[in-house]
């Protein structure tokens, strides 16, 4: 009797099933991924909503005003929110400015603050002097660095001085 070896059967069904769960694997990683992207972002800068209340603070205070007139639709708006508004550099540079976020499309107020302003894209970004009278803006998104860069200049045509709480700028390749 010449029995040849038992050889394992090769089931390629097997291997579909692990190039399956594969499969479904990555698509609930990159699922879960998107929706992180999604949640809001914690800002470390404390935002007013009433451009009147953050004019008179300005001028009580001497201080400059930054407006970022915004969104709810503006993917580049919560861009800036998630990277920019986050950073602790940013909340330093920040701090010697009434900071305020108004969105027109929701508050009469900041409807006319933002034509009278001519705002013509979101985000847009204003700085204003303590007597309310524009010195800088930023047209659309800007990472944190050029953000902190431009705030700085702002400061500067605002009020003639340098930023007193001078954030560290990141090392070339931060964001």
């Amino acid at each position: 009797m010449n029995e040849e070896p038992i050889q394992p059967r090769k089931d390629k069904r097997g291997r579909g099933y692990i190039l399956l769960l594969f499969a479904m694997a990555l698509v609930l990683i990159i699922a879960s991924e998107s929706r992180n992207n999604r949640r809001p972002a914690v800002s470390t800068v404390a935002f007013g909503t009433n451009i009147e209340n953050a004019l008179t603070q300005g001028q009580r205070l001497d201080k400059p005003v930054m407006v970022d007139v915004y969104t709810d639709w503006c993917t580049w708006c919560k861009k800036l929110d998630r990277d920019v508004y986050t950073r602790p550099d940013v909340a330093a540079a920040l701090n010697d400015f009434v900071a305020v976020k108004v969105n027109p499309e929701t508050d009469p107020e900041a409807r006319a603050f933002a034509e009278k302003m001519k705002v013509e894209g979101y985000p847009t970004i204003l700085f204003l002097n303590a007597k309310g009278e524009e010195v800088h803006r930023i047209g659309g998104y800007v990472d944190g660095s050029e953000f902190i860069r431009q705030t700085e200049a702002a400061y500067q045509r605002a009020t003639g001085k340098t930023l007193p709480n001078e954030p560290l700028l990141p090392s070339a390749g931060g964001t």
